[in-house]
């Protein structure tokens, strides 16, 4: 019996590990590669102005799945965006990779 734990054990582990991420599938399959030279396009026709950021997922630096803010700079890869912090009003500027932003609204 205890053997057969054992087996258990270490086959769920074998699992966990195993497992690929969402990042990882999406890498595989290349879903961020074909958006991101449109979206860039995209946010630097709309350099200057307000706007609201939508990720797929909770992003570190910003800690939700929305930025909301003014687009200060646009590159291949990240974007520079102006926000303030509801809490003290403070201008903070903050800055995205492109291939975690899922849509951009106005």
């Amino acid at each position: 019996m205890e053997v057969m734990v054992y087996v258990i054990f270490a086959l769920l582990i074998y699992l966990i590990v195993a497992m690929p991420s969402k990042k990882y599938l999406r890498r595989l399959v290349g879903a961020e590669g074909d958006r991101t030279p449109n979206l860039a396009a995209l946010l630097r026709s709309r350099l200057g102005q307000g706007c609201t950021l939508v990720f797929d997922d909770v992003v570190a630096g910003v800690g939700s799945t929305r930025l909301v803010g003014t687009l200060i700079d646009v590159d291949d890869e990240w974007a520079c965006v102006e926000c303030v912090d509801e809490k003290t009003g403070a201008v903070q500027l903050k800055a995205v990779r492109l291939g975690l932003i899922r849509s951009l609204e106005e």
